[in-house]
């Protein structure tokens, strides 16, 4: 959409995105679609400028995943939070998004923001748990991969990816 496209202007800065009965009228499923549009288009972080510009949006994505319909509307929201530098709602709706059956993907958004925020250790322990539940999850595992190399657990990290290639030739990572 406009604002992935360009994400400094204030699309969301419009009267109608204030009504405080938007929130309501919404679907949590067509919003999950937005923000993950939204997100691919976004840096990580996103500036200043596109931090300010976002806030009306994100105030209505927030409001929307506190009537907590649909954990994938959390975890795609964790990570707007992760790219607009919310550090506790990323981590927090990470969390709902697990809990509440959003699957890889949760743990994707989760991992992804406590690895952000310094906490890379939390996301090898939940990147780990994950794959051994589900070996076929290839992106968490290239996730896993990345975070062991980080932390100096570089051979345990190409062991997985060897893993991956074989099962996966043609995996897009």
């Amino acid at each position: 959409g406009v604002m992935g496209a360009a994400p400094a202007r204030p699309w969301a800065a419009v009267a109608w995105m204030a009504d405080p009965e938007l929130p309501s009228r919404l679907n949590a499923e067509s919003l999950t679609q937005a923000v993950l549009r939204l997100c691919q288009g976004l840096g990580d972080p996103v500036s200043e400028e596109e931090r300010a510009s976002l806030a009306h949006f994100f105030v209505v994505v927030q409001a929307v995943v506190a009537r907590g319909e649909d954990p994938h509307l959390a975890a795609v929201a964790s990570g707007l939070a992760r790219r607009l530098g919310d550090t506790a709602l990323a981590v927090e709706w990470g969390e709902v998004a697990i809990r509440d059956g959003a699957g890889a993907m949760g743990a994707i958004m989760l991992g992804n923001a406590l690895r952000r925020f310094g906490r890379i250790g939390e996301a090898i322990a939940l990147w780990t748990r994950t794959v051994e539940q589900d070996p076929s999850q290839a992106k968490v595992m290239v996730d896993l991969a990345e975070s062991l190399a980080l932390v100096g657990r570089r051979p345990e990290g190409i062991a997985l990816l060897e893993k991956l290639v074989a099962a996966e030739p043609a995996h897009e990572k």
